[in-house]
């Protein structure tokens, strides 16, 4: 998939619009139309401007998804708790605490 293909999906998935995520991005439409209409490759500024106003990563908009391993994905999972205020980068680590003692658990189970 494209870059415009990627962020076209997106935008369906969370039910913007272009001209509603050119607003928001502050990128002007005409740029986001054709980045969408791939007739443009867009600069790095810009494609992080619409990545974060669509919440993914630059890599989840320049990469197709089977490009994208699940190393990879918890890699940029990992990147975006980091970005995050410190009450929920918390909660972040408590869920997944959890996680690991749920899986210690089962393996010590099956041993």
């Amino acid at each position: 998939m494209s870059i415009g293909k990627n962020i076209n999906r997106r935008c369906k998935d969370l039910g913007i619009t272009i001209k509603e995520l050119s607003n928001l991005s502050k990128v002007p439409y005409s740029t986001v139309r054709d980045i969408v209409q791939d007739k443009n490759s867009p600069s790095v500024d810009k494609i992080k401007k619409i990545a974060i106003t669509l919440h993914v990563t630059t890599d989840q908009l320049i990469f197709d998804e089977d490009e994208i391993n699940e190393d990879d994905e918890l890699k940029m999972l990992f990147i975006e708790v980091k970005k995050m205020a410190k009450e929920n980068k918390k909660i972040a680590k408590e869920m997944l605490k959890a996680l690991v003692i749920q899986n210690k658990s089962q393996e010590l189970s099956l041993n």
